[in-house]
């Protein structure tokens, strides 16, 4: 979906930081994968930390939107794709466990 369809602009941007944060820990994660060094590991602990925090104000911005603004469908809309972030964590975070 191309963003410039948002109407809200912050709903613009909360889907391009839905999307970066994905593309960063994909790309660790595949990093990791093929390199097995332990430095993307720590690297990996480091941004997540960071996309937890941005990822957690996003949310909650999007979350007042939803209450406050029009474009509600746009908004949860976007508030899913922010959401779909946690479990792709958490399975990135088993894959990289997984061998210890």
């Amino acid at each position: 979906m191309n963003t410039f369809l948002f109407e809200h602009p912050f709903n613009r941007k909360a889907f391009r930081i839905a999307l970066l944060s994905f593309g960063i820990g994909t790309s660790l994660l595949l990093l990791f994968l093929i390199t097995r060094n332990g430095l993307f590991v720590v690297i990996g602990i480091y941004y997540t930390l960071i996309a937890i925090i941005v990822n957690a104000l996003t949310g909650l911005k999007l979350i007042k939107n939803l209450i406050t603004d029009t474009t509600k469908y746009e908004t949860l809309y976007t508030l899913l794709i922010l959401l779909l972030n946690i479990p792709i964590t958490v399975l990135y975070i088993h894959i990289v466990l997984l061998p210890i």
